[in-house]
């Protein structure tokens, strides 16, 4: 009797032990929502880019330090990875990031050939992610569409307005000069189908090798009937194209219409005198005179004792986007699809102005005619015109 008795009570704690075992991963589970929220971010710390990183990697530090560093009570735990402007490394960065740091939120990258590189891994994983400013057409349409990928930069639209700019400001013959690569040949493209559309003509597209230290042997090949000229540069390719512009003696005889990263705030003092007067198409300006746009100047300034940049700006639109979102869901950044859900709900004064998400979640925003001028000794962009509600397939 006293032997079965005590085999009764083994088997009590057994089955208390195999229910208790049952538990743990509903346990776990429910652990996770006081764990913190991981964000990763891909940007250029090294390479090619490596100013546009270091802005991306203080906007996102910033905004994220504006709201403490969490939502409700989890907090913000942001892992940058440098992708060195490079697709292969990018691949092996995000998935460094999903596998080792188990993030499910990534912010980046900048390169179109590192955003198509990880843009299959990142659909089958079902890693939400916020693109910066690759701008290839082809990453999100069509076939391609990804429902957890998200753009917060542009496709072709800043082409586009630039073509449509350039014509209503009585230009009729053009010639586009951009780089050897696939994002310069898309901006040349989205210049003349709206530029022709128009009217006018493009007389010749002229394209420059990445990283060009002389650009002498490309700008001799202008044609002198051109009017106006569409350049399109970024990174340390846009001061030298700037100054060898004007040191060719081009910036007296043909004006310049430029894409916004062309003549960026932090490369106006490298571009010098040759910049002035310098007109750009763009859906960022430093000094848009809109509280959005003041505020984050005046901080980011204040925390990083340098001024913005269209990095910066992009950055910080990203962190907004995802910040919103993740408030929306009361901070469960496990509910991939309720945070997808919330930023297709997106529709918030920016430092842009009003800023949502199009079908093929590409923004619709307004983009500016911005011209460079020199207040109290410092050349800025200053806006000259507006252009509301510009979507992803926009045309006049």
């Amino acid at each position: 009797m006293k032997n079965f008795q005590i085999k009764k009570g083994f088997l009590s704690i057994a089955t208390i032990l195999v229910v208790m075992l049952t538990l743990i991963p509903d346990m776990t589970r429910g652990s996770s929502k006081s764990e913190p929220i991981k964000v990763g971010a891909l940007v250029p710390l090294t390479g090619f880019a490596v100013e546009d990183g270091k802005q991306y990697s203080r906007a996102l530090n910033l905004a994220f330090e504006e709201i403490g560093w969490k939502i409700g009570d989890r907090k913000i735990e942001l892992i940058i990875e440098d992708d060195a402007y490079n697709a292969t490394i990018a691949v092996q960065k995000v998935k460094k990031l999903f596998y080792n740091d188990k993030v499910k939120i990534v912010i980046g990258p900048e390169a179109n050939a590192s955003a198509l590189a990880i843009h299959s891994f990142i659909r089958d994983n079902r890693i939400l992610t916020i693109n910066l400013m690759a701008s290839a057409d082809q990453l999100n349409t069509g076939d391609n569409f990804v429902k957890n990928w998200f753009r917060v930069s542009h496709c072709k639209q800043i082409a586009n307005v630039a073509g449509y700019a350039s014509y209503k400001k009585g230009y009729q013959k053009a010639t586009t000069v951009v780089p050897d690569f696939a994002p310069g040949y898309d901006e040349a493209a989205g210049f003349k189908k709206v530029f022709e559309k128009m009217g006018g003509k493009v007389l010749q597209e002229i394209r420059i090798p990445l990283g060009s230290i002389d650009m002498v042997p490309y700008l001799v090949k202008i044609d002198t009937n051109a009017n106006v000229i569409y350049a399109f540069f970024f990174g340390e390719d846009a001061p030298r194209f700037i100054k060898q512009y004007g040191e060719y003696g081009l910036s007296k005889r043909i004006p310049l219409l430029a894409s916004g990263s062309t003549v960026d705030l932090p490369y106006l003092k490298a571009h010098g005198e040759a910049a002035l007067g310098v007109e750009s198409a763009y859906f960022y300006c430093e000094n848009l005179p809109i509280p959005e746009m003041m505020k984050f100047r005046k901080a980011f300034v204040e925390k990083n004792k340098v001024d913005v940049s269209y990095a910066a700006e992009a950055g910080y639109m990203a962190a907004q986007v995802l910040i919103s979102a993740l408030r929306a869901g009361k901070g469960n950044a496990e509910d991939i699809d309720g945070l997808i859900s919330a930023i297709e709900k997106t529709d918030f004064a920016s430092t842009r102005g009003r800023f949502r998400f199009g079908p093929e979640h590409n923004p619709i925003q307004d983009y500016y005619l911005r011209k460079v001028e020199k207040v109290d000794g410092r050349l800025e962009n200053f806006v000259k015109e507006i252009y509301p509600n510009i979507y992803q397939d926009w045309t006049p």
